[in-house]
């Protein structure tokens, strides 16, 4: 998996588009290939029928790559979740509702009220990893500045 993105114009460049982000999620996911969270099996096929969606060649089992995640039953597209999860992971004060609301152009603030509580829970664990890679940059033990975050590890775990 690459690196966390330097730059806007690298975020837009990687994930561009719903299929761009959807493969991440994939990669991230399944970093071995495919396998059933339900029986263990290795081969699956996408479904047409349902947005990045597979289901096992073993058991019939359908997963979405958004199984389990804040993006999952969500109307938005992954690429609104995957700016928003960027800006709030970059914005080293925090980001505003209403600021995410204008940064990604969404008319209804209501939206906001579902996004940012949802990717401000996974925040915490995005902006570790990133301080992370901002440590191991310097030459330092990434450790020390997650244990000032309140964390003890890489991954916030």
């Amino acid at each position: 998996m690459a690196d966390f993105p330097r730059s806007l114009i690298e975020f837009q460049q990687r994930f561009g588009d719903e299929a761009a982000c959807a493969e991440y999620l994939v990669a991230a996911r399944w970093p071995d290939g495919f396998v059933c969270p339900g029986c263990g099996g290795g081969k699956a096929w996408r479904l047409e029928t349902k947005a990045w969606t597979y289901e096992c060649a073993s058991c019939g089992r359908q997963t979405s790559v958004t199984a389990g995640t804040i993006m999952h039953h969500s109307k938005l597209p992954l690429t609104a979740w995957f700016w928003a999860a960027y800006l709030m992971a970059t914005h080293s004060n925090g980001i505003s509702a209403l600021q995410l609301q204008r940064q990604l152009a969404f008319g209804s603030y209501k939206r906001m009220e579902v996004v940012r509580p949802a990717v401000g829970i996974a925040r915490e664990r995005v902006a570790a990893i990133v301080s992370a890679g901002h440590v191991r940059q310097a030459g330092g033990d990434s450790r020390v500045k997650l244990r000032r975050r309140g964390c003890s590890g890489v991954g916030g775990k």
